[in-house]
């Protein structure tokens, strides 16, 4: 059958490089043969980029591979670069339900008027099956057995091995002292972000890390924590030792508190920074920002990392027995300490910690509702004077807003947020300037000229107002741009314009590059979830050839090449978001906690374009996706008027027949640098095996 084109609609507005007109719809319909089976392109596997039946080796020959390679390979590129990290891929789960006809957008800006383009495709054939399974994060699944058969042995990123002669041998060690054994075999591992296991650092260099953001730690303070770590790191009735390494010293556990608040704490402000002082806050709070600060420190090992999030994983349950009704002061420090513990565990790279985090997903949201934290009308009519006498009931309302932070955690490991928007009773926090005050005297003159220091607007009433007005309040901060991002998506399954208000918030970042690591983290964010709402999460697992058999993996790939070349707009969609957000955490890495798993969505999104989307071109043009475009030229790609040669920095041509090597090459690189996050290693050595052994890589 022809093609039915219908008619263009155009609304013009005044030139302006702060607003946009309406969409300029181009909506094609057409029909599509499809091929039998003996007509389909033979398809190729993500991991292997071979004509294969299973893509995935053994874990066996997955070792003997890697080993050879480390020990052999000097000249490659990837040579320093291992790590060890799994495949996470993930879907929310309200892609599922999403109409598969929805409008992609981007604006344009053309001779001083700003014009936008949506390219709307209908989708004749579903990227999604019955049989096409969500990744699991737990114990039980592939992922341990990556990591046992990784080290040779049993290790503690994994608990259920295989039974082997060598792992019945270690059961009885493995057992008490599971969370830190045989981590010392990363340090055999070349480009191990993390320091040698057993090397403390000479003393003379703590003073490398004495930031001085906040008061050092205490001898009395850190005693309290020795304490603790002495009563549940032993065998009892009600629990093992966990470890057969001595508690870091009071000069590690300084530093590493220092370094959270260096390089998290700008990113994630969630604890008031001038007056935390760890002789007054809670303890429990005091280990969470250690544990959390030790993955970003040069003195921080893999060992340390993991003792101190174990014991912090007790220490809340512990406190949660001992003390039920707590003070308002110790509950908050509690309800903030759960909140980095569960991205701690989350984003370890231990499925151990990972089972653990999910069996407790509803514990933040449990005792935000016992503090009333989502339904204190109280704090939301209360007039606090801008005076210096209110400035400690002031920290105490806004620390509690703060703790929306946890809005995004299950968006990246397909679970559901664990509180939902509608129980978001709470308004969004204040500027970033009344947050860093040094003083309550700064404070108070600083609040004397907010025009609304209260700030009663509630975070599910700016939802409503932006899907009303189609435009974002003057003078939003960056850190409440990101929660409103937060928001969009997860109510992506009721709005069915989602990719439209996404990029309302992205507002005009290819005029005004953002500059600040907020900003940054906003947009990775943005361009991650609009990605995701054209290319569900549970597509790329499949495509991955993770934990799926290669029956499903082989139909996958069957459909998204069938899918690709009938949505060609979607197409060039979703590879201009991978693009964006693949740059974003290239050149401008933030340490956030999310960006592992961000850049795996992006490689594996531009991976499918470099093997099924793939044309060569003789356009002598070239599109610079990792850069501020000239609008006009971007929408002239994004419609399909014009071919371009598309350019990502550090993967070079996506047309070009090396695209593919070239970008797990640098994604593994990029995986296997200092983030603070020892997730990253996991799927950096897994993406990186698979790719050499498949490939004939040597």
């Amino acid at each position: 059958m022809g093609s039915v084109h219908r008619v263009f609609l155009v609304r013009l507005q005044q030139p302006s490089v702060t607003k946009f007109c309406q969409k300029l719809r181009w909506k094609i319909r057409k029909k599509s043969h499809l091929r039998n089976q003996a007509q389909m392109p033979e398809t190729i596997s993500l991991l292997s980029g071979t004509k294969t039946a299973n893509a995935w080796l053994s874990w066996d020959d997955f070792l003997n591979n890697e080993l050879a390679t480390q020990e052999n390979t000097t000249a490659a590129p990837m040579a320093d670069e291992d790590g060890l990290r799994p495949q996470l891929i993930s879907e929310y789960a309200s892609n599922e339900r999403r109409k598969e006809a929805q409008d992609c957008s981007v604006r344009a800006e053309v001779d001083g008027a700003v014009s936008e383009t949506a390219i709307q495709e209908p989708t004749p054939t579903s990227l999604l099956s019955e049989d096409t399974p969500r990744a699991i994060f737990t114990n039980h699944s592939q992922l341990s057995s990556t990591f046992a058969y990784a080290f040779l042995r049993s290790s503690a990123f994994s608990r259920d091995y295989d039974d082997s002669t060598e792992i019945e041998q270690n059961q009885v060690h493995r057992k008490r002292h599971f969370v830190t054994h045989g981590l010392e075999d990363l340090s055999r591992i070349a480009g191990s972000s993390f320091h040698p296991e057993g090397v403390d650092g000479n003393e003379e260099d703590w003073d490398l890390e004495a930031y001085d953001h906040v008061p050092s730690l205490s001898p009395q303070a850190y005693s309290i924590l020795q304490a603790q770590f002495e009563k549940l790191n032993a065998d009892t009735d009600y629990c093992k030792a966990f470890t057969d390494k001595s508690f870091p010293s009071r000069e590690a556990v300084d530093v590493y508190i220092q370094s959270h608040f260096e390089h998290y704490h700008p990113i994630w402000p969630l604890l008031h920074q001038k007056t935390f002082d760890p002789d007054r806050v809670h303890w429990i709070l005091l280990l969470a920002v250690a544990a959390t600060g030790c993955g970003f420190s040069k003195f921080g090992t893999l060992s340390d990392v993991f003792l101190l999030q174990e014991l912090l994983r007790r220490s809340i349950n512990l406190c949660l027995d001992l003390d039920p009704v707590p003070d308002a002061a110790s509950e908050l420090c509690l309800t903030q300490a759960v909140l980095l513990g569960q991205i701690g565990l989350m984003f370890s790279g231990s499925m151990s910690f990972a089972e653990h985090a999910q069996r407790n997903m509803s514990l933040l949201a449990t005792l935000c509702r016992r503090a009333g934290y989502f339904s204190d009308t109280q704090s939301l009519s209360e007039d606090i004077a801008p005076l210096p006498a209110s400035w400690k009931r002031w920290i105490f309302a806004e620390s509690k807003r703060r703790l929306l932070l946890d809005g995004q955690l299950g968006l990246f490991f397909d679970l559901p947020p664990t509180i939902p928007t509608d129980l978001l009773l709470l308004p969004l926090p204040s500027d970033e300037g009344l947050w860093a005050s040094d003083s309550a005297e700064i404070w108070a003159d600083q609040a004397s000229r907010s025009p609304n220091l209260a700030n009663d607007s509630l975070l599910r009433e700016q939802l409503v107002h932006f899907w009303r007005d189609e435009k974002v309040k003057e003078g939003l901060s960056s850190l409440n741009r990101l929660f409103l991002t937060f928001a969009v998506y997860r109510d992506s399954a009721n709005n069915q314009d989602a990719i439209h208000y996404l990029e309302i918030l992205r507002g005009d970042e290819d005029i005004k590059p953002p500059t600040g690591k907020i900003q940054r983290i906003t947009l990775q964010h943005n361009h991650a979830f609009s990605l995701l709402l054209h290319m569900p999460l549970r597509v790329l697992t499949a495509f991955s050839g993770w934990g799926v058999s290669p029956q499903v993996r082989e139909a996958a790939d069957g459909r998204l090449s069938l899918w690709l070349r009938q949505n060609k707009g979607k197409a060039r969609v979703i590879i201009y978001h991978a693009a964006k957000l693949f740059s974003y955490i290239r050149n401008h890495p933030t340490c956030g906690h999310h960006e592992n798993n961000a850049l795996l969505y992006a490689t594996l999104s531009m991976w499918i374009h470099t093997l099924f989307n793939r044309h060569q071109t003789s356009s002598l043009r070239t599109l610079r996706l990792d850069k501020p475009n000239h609008q006009e030229a971007l929408v002239q790609w994004l419609s399909g008027d014009s071919d371009f040669r598309l350019y990502v920095a550090g993967i070079g041509d996506l047309n070009d027949e090396r695209a593919s090597d070239r970008l797990v090459q640098e994604s593994v690189r990029i995986l296997t640098r200092k983030s603070g996050w020892s997730l990253g290693l996991a799927v950096s050595m897994v993406m990186r095996a698979q790719w050499r052994s498949n490939r004939g890589i040597r």
